[in-house]
């Protein structure tokens, strides 16, 4: 049997938001907890999108490490 732990669960969000003047900006929401959410707003959709992967490898990277931390200390 092959055995599996979850590292990461988390959620990708994409909103299109008006300003004050009607200026179009896009807002990408990384995460689901209000303390380790990662919150990226830019008014070219195409700058979020060429930056995802670095922005989802410092979530997966934070993420994991607090995941491996806690287990540490739940261990001692």
């Amino acid at each position: 049997m092959t055995m599996s732990t979850s590292l990461l669960n988390t959620s990708i969000e994409l909103k299109r938001e008006f300003g004050d003047d009607q200026t179009v900006y896009y807002k990408l929401i990384l995460g689901t907890d209000d303390e380790t959410r990662v919150v990226i707003t830019d008014q070219h959709i195409e700058n979020l999108l060429t930056d995802l992967p670095n922005f989802l490898s410092t979530v997966i990277q934070s993420q994991v490490l607090i995941e491996n931390i806690s287990a540490k200390e739940e261990s001692k």
